[in-house]
């Protein structure tokens, strides 16, 4: 493989952008997040739909259907547990 400035450039950046992650990551745990990714079921959102949780036109949107699943998370924690 032939070396050159643009290889060197990519891998830079590659570098830099894992740094950034790490930097973000590092920082969400000091904050007392962590991150757990999980597989949801079809039938899982539809439950999330039917609580109000999430709108029938997010179903499809991994962001909104984490968002739901933290308030879902923080409902269950407030009717008691907290």
């Amino acid at each position: 493989m032939m070396v050159t400035s643009n290889t060197i450039a990519c891998d830079a950046q590659r570098r830099a952008g894992a740094a950034q992650r790490m930097a973000r990551s590092r920082e969400r745990r000091r904050e007392g997040l962590r991150f757990v990714g999980i597989d949801v079921f079809d039938v899982q959102v539809e439950h999330l739909v039917r609580r109000g949780l999430l709108a029938e036109a997010n179903k499809n949107d991994t962001a909104a259907i984490g968002a739901a699943l933290e308030r879902l998370f923080d409902g269950l924690l407030d009717d008691g547990q907290g």
